[in-house]
């Protein structure tokens, strides 16, 4: 209801990450037809590592062993898995180490002048080159917004402003109503259409799509009316992101924004 209140299309906004998850399972399903059609053996030995349907819309997730398990296990029957499911240390402690400096960039205190600033603004995605900003940052005091499972948080890059907003239980009728989307989307020829080779493949690319935004924005839309009313009170002049190449949570605000007409700048 609140997406379709403020006008809000996600999709549309996060353009990159489905025209990159559709692009990955049709080149990946053609790949795996072909060759299992030429494949002539007995039994066919995939190894795979665990997945999770919601990470393969980013490709956190491998694609292969979740198209065999999914869609082509139903079709050939000498399909055989041996998985390896030890956990990957390298990564696990890269993610640590990433979510702790995140947390110290925002829990940190900004240790340059406090300014006054006339203006306010909003960083999207700072990425690497925010220094390059010092122009600008001159004159608009900055936020960024972090989300995570625990809270949501607004801190300025330039001062010591900071809030955040604990989340508690989420509202399950936002998550009622996303899947009331995806089975709506069940009825819809259009997309039927997308998947007329395949109507396993159909119903894969669906639950995946569905998962995904149920992890990511189930939590997130529980608390979209704070978000919307913060940037109502913070009245920032502009928003600008270095990337056009979104996540749903960046998406959202990217889109929430532009339904309350704040303008959106773009720079490389």
């Amino acid at each position: 209801v609140f997406l379709r209140e403020n006008n809000i299309n996600l999709l549309y906004a996060g353009f990159f990450y489905t025209k990159i998850f559709f692009d990955d399972l049709w080149t990946s399903y053609f790949i795996l037809k072909k060759l299992f059609k030429e494949v002539n053996t007995d039994e066919i030995i995939v190894f795979k590592r665990s997945y999770s349907l919601d990470e393969l819309f980013e490709g956190r997730s491998p694609m292969i062993p979740a198209l065999i398990e999914n869609v082509f296990l139903k079709k050939y029957k000498n399909i055989s898995f041996i998985s390896d499911d030890r956990p990957d240390f390298k990564i696990s402690l890269f993610l640590k180490l990433k979510h702790l400096l995140r947390a110290i960039r925002f829990y940190f205190p900004f240790k340059g002048e406090n300014k006054r600033y006339k203006h306010n603004g909003i960083l999207l995605v700072d990425m690497h080159d925010t220094p390059y900003l010092k122009e600008i940052l001159n004159y608009v005091n900055f936020y960024k917004m972090y989300f995570s499972n625990h809270f949501i948080g607004i801190r300025s890059i330039s001062s010591n402003k900071f809030k955040i907003k604990g989340i508690g239980k989420r509202n399950k009728e936002y998550d009622d109503s996303i899947k009331e989307v995806f089975k709506d989307v069940l009825q819809s020829q259009t997309y039927r259409n997308m998947f007329i080779e395949d109507e396993e493949l159909f119903l894969f690319a669906n639950k995946c799509l569905e998962n995904y935004l149920l992890k990511r924005m189930g939590s997130l839309l529980s608390h979209a009316d704070y978000i919307r009313d913060w940037l109502i009170e913070l009245s920032p002049e502009v928003l600008i992101t270095a990337a056009c190449r979104l996540n749903m949570e960046d998406a959202f605000l990217l889109e929430l924004a532009r339904s309350l007409k704040i303008p959106v700048v773009t720079y490389q």
